[in-house]
């Protein structure tokens, strides 16, 4: 599972050749918002190009991003697929979360993905309570809408959600196993002798 907002930034690497090829600068989602569909990179320089980096070219993600280096990354100008998303797209991170009663329950700290690119969901935060009451995973499936200025969930309160901690996991709500009472201590047995 990743943290979408921890791809910013970090440097790909094309496999084949080891050569750098720049830091990560955007994620790109499917019009729908619920799967990647390419990551941008580039160093942000007045004539540096933006590179297209497919989601399905990534061989692996760890400190660096490893691209597969099978083809040569075409621009940002050159695809027109990722452009015209890019066009459409809006920043997630900050946005409100709605309730299906019509509340504002919370704000999204960040999305998590799979390693095929799917989105998983939100971290989503409660303003200032938000280190008391922790951060809340919100599925994707208790997702109706994601929307320019908010996300619309079916849930109606921000703790009916799962914990989530900086560990990379939702946090259970699996009861503890109970241990067994201790039984009664037997009454002390002195050995008999039989002579």
């Amino acid at each position: 599972m990743y943290r979408v907002n921890d791809l910013l930034g970090k440097v790909a690497i094309n496999q084949a050749s080891g050569e750098r090829i720049a830091p990560v600068r955007d994620v790109v989602l499917s019009g729908d918002m619920r799967s990647i569909v390419a990551l941008i990179t580039g160093t942000g320089g007045l004539f540096s190009d933006e590179h297209v980096v497919p989601w399905s070219s990534i061989v692996s993600l760890g400190d660096v991003i490893v691209v597969d280096g099978a083809s040569p990354l075409g621009t940002v100008k050159e695809n027109t697929e990722v452009a015209a998303l890019r066009k459409q797209s809006f920043q997630i991170t900050g946005a409100a979360v709605i309730s299906a009663t019509g509340e504002k329950i919370g704000t999204v700290s960040d999305m998590l993905a799979d390693p095929a690119g799917s989105i998983l969901g939100f971290t989503v935060k409660q303003g200032l309570l938000a280190n008391l009451m922790g951060t809340r995973f919100l599925p994707i499936e208790q997702v109706q809408t994601v929307g320019k200025d908010a996300i619309i969930t079916t849930i109606t309160e921000l703790m009916s959600l799962r914990e989530y901690t900086d560990m990379g996991a939702p946090v259970t709500t699996e009861p503890a196993a109970q241990t067994p009472a201790p039984s009664a201590p037997k009454p002390l047995e002195m050995p008999t002798d039989k002579m």
